[in-house]
């Protein structure tokens, strides 16, 4: 939260996700960037990077990058799939 927030607040949030089920992290708002812009965003952009290449390839190389792809280059695939709408404006 950002410096001066509430306690009483950010406590009554943090006991809400707690209860579903979520650990909680508090941290302010420019760590909490940097941290998902590493674990979170970076893998994304890499995602979509490597895919949108992929797509661009001869049928033929196409084919050879499927078979012989490992699980890395499906998570990539996986990953890719997400709404890229969403993940632009995140």
């Amino acid at each position: 939260p950002e410096a001066g927030t509430d306690a009483a607040a950010v406590a009554k949030v943090t006991d809400l996700w707690q209860r579903a089920g979520s650990k909680v992290e508090v941290m302010d708002p420019a760590h909490h960037d940097q941290v998902l812009a590493i674990t979170s965003h970076l893998p994304h952009l890499i995602a979509y990077t490597i895919v949108d290449t992929a797509t661009q390839l001869s049928t033929d190389l196409q084919k050879e990058v499927i078979e012989y792809s490992a699980t890395g280059f499906r998570d990539f695939t996986r990953i890719a799939a997400s709404d890229p709408v969403m993940w632009r404006d995140i």
